[in-house]
């Protein structure tokens, strides 16, 4: 009695795109010369757990910034036979905080005066400035990068702090004006 071999299906190569600071997109070149690839399988945690799709690209969202990932990646073809898993180690980027430059004054009457603010956005988009004219014990907040306080004491020195937060809630530094 003769058995044909069975070649099993190979991962030729995983890469890795789009690497940000809490997402990869991991892309599979596979081949089955028996059948076609049906299924593929991802691991973020060395194996230890496996999402199975049937497109050769998965994108990981949710990861930690600044971390290093080890996936594996395996396929099966249409007979249900598994290649050999491939391991690849990605890092994901560090995220960036939004930042302050500089708070300008403008507008300044003897009980108004308008906050200017320059800032940095980071890894992701400024979503609200925070402003205060009481050295933090309260705060509004704005979409707007200018902010007037109105009916300021007059005569009166205030200590001003603004701050920005982005749009994953990360906050920027307290920029501290005193007029």
């Amino acid at each position: 009695m003769y058995f044909d071999k069975y070649e099993i299906p190979i991962v030729n190569k995983v890469t890795s795109s789009n690497v940000k600071y809490n997402s990869i997109t991991l892309s599979v070149d596979a081949a089955s010369k028996v059948s076609t690839i049906a299924k593929y399988y991802y691991s973020k945690d060395n194996g230890q757990s496996y999402i199975e799709t049937t497109t050769n690209q998965y994108i990981f969202n949710d990861l930690e910034s600044n971390k290093t990932y080890n996936f594996k990646v395996y396929v099966k073809d249409a007979n249900g036979i598994a290649s050999k898993e491939y391991s690849l180690n990605v890092s994901t980027s560090t995220y960036v905080n939004p930042s302050i430059t500089k708070v300008t004054i403008s507008n300044i009457s003897a009980t108004s005066i308008t906050l200017n603010v320059t800032a940095t956005a980071g890894s992701n988009s400024i979503s609200k400035y925070y402003y205060s004219n009481n050295n933090g014990s309260t705060w509004v907040n704005s979409t707007s990068s200018s902010y007037t306080f109105n009916n300021l004491t007059a005569g009166k020195s205030d200590i001003f702090k603004v701050y920005v937060v982005d749009s994953a809630n990360h906050q920027s530094n307290q920029y501290t004006i005193d007029y």
